[in-house]
């Protein structure tokens, strides 16, 4: 996951005054991830979705994020969570997953080189069949947000700069075809959710199967 370093920074100080909020869908991961199944959460912030899942029965989990402090916060706050810093590179050996978790993750990685080279790495560590589970936003239509993504010059369609510094994005169905092209999806879902800033915004449940050897 490769982000400038004052996104990096920006993220570091959301780590003690930001709670996010964007759901997991427990029935449509739960009808495709078995409960002994080893899972790595990346992008995983302070392992709320962790901390869910662990609830829910699932014992083999890892999280990973690139931002020192909230990994720091996740260890304080969930101490018999497995966490570790990373980024861009895994620090995974091939094969090692049986499901990924990408909870809006993409949203905040607004370049499509940079998505690319996670998908990527998201291949190279999950098993033959292993499951990618992505929750994230989609591009809206309303005007405020129309006039976000044509004020922006920082990226294609869909990406935004919010006041305090946050450079994100919105996705398109068709760029979410090609990004996870090496996936055999098995479901995309439309829906609505809540930013961390409390705004609505399009986004969607996505579950897909690695392909190939």
């Amino acid at each position: 996951m490769e982000h400038p370093e004052d996104q990096k920074q920006y993220w570091d100080k959301k780590a003690t005054n930001t709670t996010f909020s964007t759901p997991l869908d427990l029935d449509i991961f739960k009808a495709h991830v078995s409960q002994q199944a080893t899972i790595l959460d990346i992008g995983c912030g302070y392992g709320r979705i962790m901390d869910q899942l662990c609830q829910q029965g699932f014992t083999g989990i890892t999280g990973v994020d690139f931002s020192w402090e909230m990994v720091n916060l996740g260890k304080s706050s969930f101490p018999g969570l497995n966490f570790a810093q990373a980024g861009p590179a895994l620090p995974f050996r091939d094969q090692s997953f049986d499901a990924v978790v990408l909870m809006a993750v993409l949203t905040c990685i607004p370049d499509d080189t940079h998505q690319q080279r996670l998908m990527d790495e998201i291949s190279r560590v999950l098993r033959k069949n292993g499951i990618l589970y992505i929750t994230d936003f989609m591009i809206n239509t309303d005007q405020r947000n129309r006039e976000r993504y044509n004020r922006c010059d920082r990226g294609p369609y869909g990406v935004f700069e919010l006041e305090d510094g946050a450079v994100l994005r919105h996705h398109s169905r068709d760029h979410m075809v090609q990004l996870t092209n090496a996936f055999g999806e098995i479901l995309f879902k439309e829906t609505v959710f809540a930013t961390m800033h409390r705004n609505r915004s399009n986004g969607f449940y996505y579950i897909g199967k690695k392909q190939g050897i």
